[in-house]
């Protein structure tokens, strides 16, 4: 896939995206929290702790923040 994700201190770091891609956050009921075209072939996004859904390059991802 070539997306590594990562999750800590209240950040979720996603990276390996392609250039304009589109990035969603969900919260893990479903509604949209965040949503961007990448800039560049990464995504960093400041979160409360919890659980999220990431959506990127027609891939989705389960993301624990701590």
């Amino acid at each position: 896939s070539g997306i590594i994700l990562s999750a800590s201190n209240n950040e979720i770091n996603i990276k390996g995206l392609n250039k304009n891609s589109v990035v969603k956050l969900f919260s893990i009921s479903g509604s949209v929290l965040k949503m961007e075209n990448a800039k560049n072939s990464s995504v960093i996004w400041n979160v409360p702790q919890g659980i999220y859904i990431v959506q990127a390059n027609d891939e989705v991802f389960k993301v624990v923040v701590r």
